[in-house]
């Protein structure tokens, strides 16, 4: 370690490759703390003599290899390979025209979603609920970016937007008494006479979810199951997670902790990020839905860190009056804030060694290395969503990210 001291990209290679550990692993969790210290003391003291490197090492301190976006760190790295003096200029310019070809393959994406959603009309039909096309979509870029996946990225799209819009509907429109019919609409599914009994908005709702469970089974060809998976997550989201977080905001109840992460678990998305995900990816089986709803570990630890991610934002829509585990873990256990924030960060951290052990199993053979590779990336979404504060809720100052995702192609 003190040869290393002295050897900062050395020091950062190590940095990065912490991340990759497993529980049980505490050499990697002393090399964490090890590197980031020295990085630290190394930017602050001045002695990174390199720009490339010291903007590197700032890029990493923030969010690790392991826990970004691979689109983005690619974006960043493009200038910081080019004042490489080492650097091959084919492959730079190969690596930027391949960047801008699928920017303007998302951005096509994006216009035909688009349409769909002005359709919707959603300030005259629903307008309490938040307009997040643009941060659904780099939802589902960051889940799954490369080609083949744009069948995927339309219906994940489509479906978190859905999946928006029946929370704000919780949490931000219906009485009790309202909600009560639109879980009676989810558990009936399709009944006439609970949709006609339906308010304007949330008849509006469920009638185009209804249409978009109808798109999504004739759209997948040979897999006549997969619809049925996705109405049982629907109804389970709603019937046993969002209808519950209604009473306890209408209540202004604070459950014991155990209550509030069964039930935040399955808010998060346990079941339902996955099977969602799964849906337009061609190589997914019936074998791999059920895989899903056994809540494997892996499943269970990405779940974890949307749920607890998103509770420890510094900035949340609902924050003054919905649960959270930091508001339950300090009420039932009479903590400090500060002190059930740590609590949480340590699950976090050991969430992200889960999804580590998870990718690193090979004995599950219904569930191939890319369908893994998803639930690594959906953590990844949360941190980027949640890191400097609550992008789905005040997405301004997510401008720039958004800008070099979609907008602005890479110039070299």
């Amino acid at each position: 370690m003190e040869t290393l001291e002295s050897d900062v990209q050395g020091m950062l290679s190590l940095y990065e490759a912490s991340f990759m550990s497993t529980h049980g692993e505490d050499i990697l969790d002393e090399a964490e703390a090890f590197t980031t210290s020295h990085l630290k003391t190394a930017i602050n003291e001045g002695i990174i003599c390199s720009s490339s490197l010291l903007e590197q090492v700032k890029y990493a301190l923030n969010r690790p290899i392991r826990k970004d976006f691979i689109r983005l760190h690619a974006r960043h790295y493009f200038p910081l390979y080019k004042q490489d003096g080492s650097h091959i200029e084919a492959l730079l310019n190969f690596s930027a025209l391949d960047f801008n070809i699928l920017l303007a393959m998302h951005q096509e994406e994006l216009n035909q979603i688009t349409l769909w959603w002005n359709e919707l009309d959603l300030p005259r039909n629903i307008p309490y609920a938040r307009n997040r096309l643009v941060e659904a979509f780099v939802w589902a870029m960051i889940v799954y970016f490369e080609p083949q996946y744009a069948l995927a990225r339309r219906f994940t799209t489509r479906t978190t937007l859905m999946v928006s819009i029946i929370d704000d509907t919780h949490d931000q429109y219906g009485t009790p008494e309202e909600l009560e019919l639109f879980s009676s609409a989810f558990e009936s599914w399709g009944d006439i006479e609970h949709i006609n009994a339906l308010p304007g908005p949330m008849k509006t709702i469920f009638c185009t979810l209804l249409d978009l469970v109808r798109e999504i089974s004739e759209s997948i060809q040979g897999k006549p199951y997969v619809a049925q998976y996705v109405k049982q997550e629907y109804r389970n989201l709603v019937l046993n997670a969002h209808s519950i977080e209604g009473k306890w905001i209408h209540g202004g109840c604070l459950p014991p902790v155990e209550e509030y992460m069964a039930v935040a678990l399955i808010s998060a998305g346990i079941t339902w990020f996955p099977i969602l995900y799964y849906v337009g990816m061609a190589i997914t089986t019936q074998a791999t839905f059920d895989w899903v709803c056994t809540r494997p570990k892996i499943c269970k630890a990405s779940a974890i860190i949307c749920r607890l991610l998103d509770d420890l934002a510094p900035y949340q829509h609902e924050e003054a009056y919905a649960a959270t585990a930091t508001k339950c873990y300090m009420k039932q256990y009479k903590l400090s804030e500060e002190e059930a924030r740590a609590i949480l960060n340590r699950q976090v951290k050991d969430a992200w060694k889960d999804i580590n052990e998870g990718l690193l199993e090979q004995n599950m053979s219904s569930v191939s290395k890319p369908l893994l590779m998803v639930l690594l990336n959906h953590a990844r979404a949360n941190v980027l969503f949640n890191q400097d504060g609550d992008w789905y809720s005040d997405p301004y100052p997510y401008r720039d990210c958004v800008s070099s995702l979609l907008i602005d192609p890479v110039v070299v």
